[in-house]
């Protein structure tokens, strides 16, 4: 068992650069599918502090930026982005131009962030596949070719399947990945993060 964990570590105090009315946003998730490197990105949205040093976030505005890579990574639609008992679930989808939220993410109930008494949240992130690539997880098997044709797409969706020549196959599916479905191995089950492909993040906010 490892001896350390990765959290990135946002400070609420910071939330626009003095002087310059410019709004911070915080690092707050990062990964690589089909080649590109990409971050998340969030302005936490709050009220405070009070007469006790507390703070309640409401919510929360999103940038997601790509960094490299010749495939741009985006959200679906603002309705996929969701809030529940501490943790935040968002899909990304390639080809994708929606790189912001054009409203706020709202949380259900705003979160109490207290001095020396952080809260954690974990950011969730499912890749959609590509337009054209769709497919019912029922029928996601790995141990056969697929019905031909291939898909005649500009782009090949080499995160779900992958191709030999006229035949084409799935790839084994890795959590953070729709239609992915947990195993029962225990040990597998219970794996801390970064895990497969790093699909989750833990963002510690204080003050």
């Amino acid at each position: 068992m490892s001896n350390h964990e990765f959290i990135t570590s946002v400070n609420l105090n910071l939330t626009e650069i003095e002087k310059t009315n410019v709004q911070v946003f915080h690092f707050v998730y990062g990964g690589q599918l089909y080649g590109t490197l990409f971050g998340l990105f969030a302005k936490f949205l709050k009220i405070g502090p009070n007469a006790s040093g507390e703070y309640l976030v409401t919510g929360m505005d999103l940038k997601l930026l790509n960094y490299q890579g010749v495939l741009n990574l985006g959200f679906t639609k603002h309705e996929d982005l969701k809030y529940s008992n501490g943790k935040f679930d968002f899909d990304v989808v390639g080809e994708s131009t929606f790189d912001a939220t054009q409203t706020p993410v709202m949380f259900n109930t705003p979160l109490v962030v207290a001095k020396n008494e952080p809260v954690e949240i974990v950011f969730s992130r499912r890749l959609m596949p590509l337009p054209g690539f769709e497919f019912d997880p029922d029928d996601h098997n790995p141990s056969k070719p697929l019905p031909p044709p291939v898909p005649k797409k500009s782009l090949f969706d080499s995160e779900f399947y992958y191709r030999s020549g006229e035949e084409w196959y799935f790839h084994e599916l890795r959590p953070g990945m729709f239609g992915y479905k947990e195993p029962q191995t225990p040990a597998f089950r219970t794996m801390e993060f970064p895990s497969l492909r790093c699909h989750q993040s833990k963002v510690s906010l204080s003050v």
